[in-house]
């Protein structure tokens, strides 16, 4: 892919506010019909709160912002770990870095149909996308080369830009459980100046993971100038315990649909060309290899993190965002899946496949279809989940 010259936003019709109103209320009854669906007992890898003996309470909460800055939210409202989520705004990141044309010499877009931690790669040794295993940690490769040495200020980066993207609704990003706002800038000024003193195990899957991609790229040239295994490994892991609340989440969700403008605080966090970029690989990976069966039944583009959070774009029209931690086969979270196939049922001018689907955002939240989950039970096979 190429450049090429700045992309223009069409104009679009203000949702009116009494059809905000019926649609939050069509929101209200979907989630209240999704909590009663039956789940296992597959908790996320992230609980939503402190897990004690390995018990565990799940949390079920939901978020929606309209491009116009409606905002609606329903049950759970506290922070939880982004987890894989947070790979949205490191390859955001990364673009804006050293362009999509470098990006994709170490990342292609590619689906890739196997599950998200599979050290699989294309032909010439490329990771499938920025959501699987592989491909993230070499986005995060390329933010370690941008800043040699200071993997620190890639952390710091990446909090500035989720607290960009989700201003305007009163939450702060925070680090792990514990810290917030200023704090959690403090908290990774105080990260260790060599990565190599945080890595406590060093059998983890995710180093394993970094140390295998460099072996396949070293006849290729190896991982970017200047980028280090340790600075690699430790920015992709602090950043997955960034912690945002559903409306925050939901929020950086319409800034994506909003062609990347804030609704609530109006600046543009990253152009329409990057938004365009982010959303083409949110469909076609957002979900791991979950996520053809997500396009062909809820058609928006999505990503899931393995704390149990699903962030959904709806162009032109909307964010939204869910929580529940329990995870289905692919780790994505299957109370979350219930409610969205619901949703898109229910409004197919949600669906970006649908012709027309965001001329109008009038349309798109007014329903049309009479509203069916696609399951009674919500089956999940029992497994464990590795940090994603």
């Amino acid at each position: 892919p190429t450049e090429g010259p700045p992309l223009q936003m069409p104009p679009r019709p203000r949702i009116r506010d009494e059809v905000a109103q019926r649609f939050f209320q069509e929101f209200d009854a979907l989630f209240n019909r999704t909590a009663q669906l039956r789940t296992g007992g597959n908790p996320a890898f992230r609980c939503t709160a402190d897990c004690v003996d390995g018990e565990w309470t799940e949390h079920w909460g939901g978020a929606f912002v309209s491009v116009d800055g409606h905002v609606h939210s329903v049950g759970y409202a506290g922070h939880f770990s982004l987890m894989s989520m947070s790979k949205l705004v490191a390859y955001m990141l990364a673009i804006q870095a050293v362009g999509i044309e470098k990006v994709t010499e170490y990342v292609s877009a590619e689906p890739s149909g196997r599950s998200f931690g599979d050290m699989a790669t294309l032909a010439d040794h490329r990771a499938f996308n920025p959501y699987v295993s592989t491909g993230a940690e070499l986005i995060w490769s390329l933010l370690d080369s941008a800043t040699p040495g200071h993997y620190r200020e890639s952390v710091e980066l990446n909090r500035a830009a989720w607290a960009r993207l989700s201003a305007g609704v009163g939450g702060v990003v925070r680090l792990k459980r514990e810290v917030e706002d200023e704090e959690a800038q403090a908290a990774i000024a105080q990260l260790p100046e060599n990565p190599k003193d945080l890595i406590m195990n060093p059998s983890s899957a995710n180093l394993a993971t970094i140390y295998v991609m460099a072996a396949r790229l070293a006849r290729y040239g190896g991982l970017p100038a200047n980028a280090s295994i340790e600075g690699t490994y430790q920015g992709f892991v602090q950043v997955n315990n960034l912690r945002l609340t559903p409306t925050m989440l939901a929020t950086a969700a319409a800034t994506l649909a909003n062609g990347g403008v804030n609704p609530h605080t109006g600046e543009r966090v990253l152009s329409a060309r990057e938004v365009r970029y982010v959303l083409a690989t949110m469909t076609m990976a957002g979900l791991y290899d979950g996520s053809g069966r997500w396009a062909l039944s809820v058609g928006m583009p999505a990503k899931s993190g393995v704390a149990g959070g699903l962030l959904v774009v709806a162009p032109g029209v909307g964010g939204f965002a869910t929580v529940s931690e329990p995870l289905d086969a692919e780790g994505n979270s299957a109370r979350g899946l219930a409610f969205f196939h619901g949703l898109s049922h229910r409004f197919p001018h949600l669906n970006v496949f649908t012709p027309g689907a965001g001329v109008d955002p009038n349309l798109a939240l007014s329903a049309q279809e009479e509203c069916r989950l696609v399951a009674k039970t919500i089956t999940l096979r029992p497994g464990m989940y590795t940090p994603d």
